[in-house]
């Protein structure tokens, strides 16, 4: 498979930018609304999404990294065909 075939990258890119936006704006604007007791919803819903974004560059990079060694095995048991 193809690297950009996988959508774990684009997916991982979207939700920690739109992640990394919402905590910055959670940072530098006071929580809204008052019923919440200061929680602020945007830094905490922000990091939230950030986290997400972030398991999935790791499954992403976890299934490059399968990849990449399922083709160096697959390489080597050619190779060793070839001099038998």
């Amino acid at each position: 498979m193809h690297r950009f075939a996988n959508l774990n990258f684009t997916m991982g890119a979207v939700f920690s930018i739109l992640g990394t936006l919402i905590m910055i704006y959670g940072l530098i604007s006071p929580p809204t609304l008052a019923s919440l007791d200061g929680f602020n919803i945007n830094l905490w819903w922000g990091a939230l999404t950030l986290l997400f974004g972030v398991i999935f560059g790791v499954i992403y990079g976890i299934g490059i990294r399968k990849e990449e060694k399922e083709a160096i095995s697959k390489e080597t048991s050619e190779t060793n065909r070839n001099v038998m």
